[in-house]
């Protein structure tokens, strides 16, 4: 029979040595031969001690930029959030492509519109008015040099006057299509580029060098929300709807310039550095005393939480005689804030003491990188809380020589085109049950 000791009802601030030596005398001598705790076996000479109130250290670093192109979502809005201020968002879309022509017609245009589909996503009010302007970029929309990537903090060059606005009444959907009706002149101008000959020079320049794409932003202060528009081949397109010339009966057809790729669309974003939770935030970790007992998530805006573990290097003195059967991290999401925004999925990853990402964290059992668990009672602080096996993180760290210079970090999924954000609390938020769980075999 497997008994463990009951540490649940009171914080026990002794040593680990200690602790050993009560689950020691409690425990006794095991009686079967073998039992099953997560991937490992037990033997009838080990005893299971079971801790919980091992020390988690939360804090929150901010990069100075994120990747922001390789989605399928662009960010357009203004929004003031109680927890990091102002924050601005304006999208640039590369579209077109060297194939697209139009052969043997005389095309007659009837109209040109821009269309725009929700991602079904956006952060802040989404009942209010939004009013967008739709400008003509004349510069490429493309990484910087031995750059892959577009980074948050980059722009692109576009005409100042707009093309066109529209305003409309926000109602994020998937099925959402506003269409932007933009002028004739552009749409005469694309038909006849689409008419010109073949030829090498002109195959190597490209519709999408010619017209380089479009800017969307916001026109004035009064968007309460950022709102996601899907990028793919059929979504944020310009259409030409024409006729041939002389047909007894006109038909009509459509000419969809498509954005070129995820690739060559971003979002330029900009946040309000003066408030004060995100004022003093670097990419040097403040820890969670110092803002309220919290870390804070919101990677477009290139927020993190660190999660270190300053009791792991206690462990590495014992040798074989104590062993990890299994490492459990419990975080618990502060009241309060809005369950809608939290992220659909959130993952972690190892850390150096510079931040630099490293692996994920997969779970010991199933091999696979998974999501944090979430446990919710809504009535009840201390029992909603997110959980993660990190058997295999700790194991590692238990026997890295340079433990101290490694932790975790949260990221959500979507990063870079959502904002998402997530608020935890750290062990010392009043009533949190935010907590490292090991699960040791003592083998003496």
């Amino acid at each position: 029979m497997l008994k463990h000791s009951d540490l649940t009802d009171k914080k026990r601030h002794c040593s680990l040595v200690g602790l050993l030596g009560v689950a020691a005398a409690l425990l006794g001598a095991c009686k079967s031969d073998w039992t099953a705790v997560g991937d490992t076996l037990i033997g009838s000479d080990s005893r299971l001690v079971y801790l919980d109130d091992q020390p988690v250290q939360i804090s929150t670093f901010m990069y100075d930029s994120v990747v922001t192109s390789g989605a399928n979502r662009v960010l357009v809005g203004r929004c003031s959030d109680p927890n990091v201020g102002l924050v601005q968002a304006e999208a640039f879309v590369g579209m077109g492509n060297n194939s697209l022509r139009i052969y043997n017609q005389e095309p007659v245009l009837d109209s040109v519109r821009l269309e725009l589909y929700h991602s079904g996503f956006f952060f802040g009010d989404s009942m209010g008015i939004t009013r967008l302007s739709i400008h003509r970029l004349t510069e490429e929309v493309a990484p910087r040099l031995n750059a892959s990537a577009i980074y948050s903090t980059q722009r692109f060059a576009y005409d100042p006057a707009p093309m066109a606005t529209v305003s409309y009444r926000m109602r994020p959907s998937r099925s959402e299509v506003i269409g932007i009706r933009l002028p004739q002149a552009l749409g005469e101008e694309l038909l006849g580029y689409l008419q010109m000959p073949v030829r090498p020079s002109v195959e190597e320049e490209g519709l999408n060098r010619y017209f380089k794409g479009v800017r969307i932003g916001i026109e004035g202060s009064a968007s309460k929300a950022i709102v996601g528009y899907t990028v793919n081949d059929t979504s944020c397109c310009i259409k030409l709807y024409y006729h041939a010339a002389g047909d007894a009966q006109p038909v009509g057809y459509v000419q969809r310039i498509a954005a070129t790729s995820t690739i060559t669309s971003s979002s330029h974003i900009e946040l309000d550095r003066t408030n004060p939770v995100v004022a003093h935030l670097s990419d040097t970790p403040v820890v969670s005393d110092s803002i309220g007992n919290v870390g804070l998530v919101q990677s477009t805006l290139g927020i993190y939480s660190r999660i270190d573990f300053p009791a792991l290097r206690e462990h590495s003195r014992y040798g074989g005689k104590v062993q990890v059967a299994k490492a459990v991290l419990q975080l618990c999401p502060v009241p309060g804030a809005d369950v809608n925004s939290r992220p659909s999925g959130i993952y972690l990853y190892q850390v150096d003491r510079n931040n630099n990402i490293g692996e994920q964290v997969y779970n010991s059992s199933t091999g696979s990188a998974e999501s944090g668990k979430l446990t919710e009672h809504p009535d009840f602080f201390g029992k909603t809380f997110y959980s993660w096996d990190i058997t295999q993180f700790v194991r590692s760290m238990v026997l890295a020589p340079d433990v101290e210079n490694y932790g975790l970090m949260l990221v959500p999924d979507a990063s870079g085109s959502s904002f998402s954000q997530l608020i935890v609390a750290d062990q010392q938020y009043a009533g949190a049950q935010t907590k490292l769980i090991l699960y040791l075999l003592n083998h003496e």
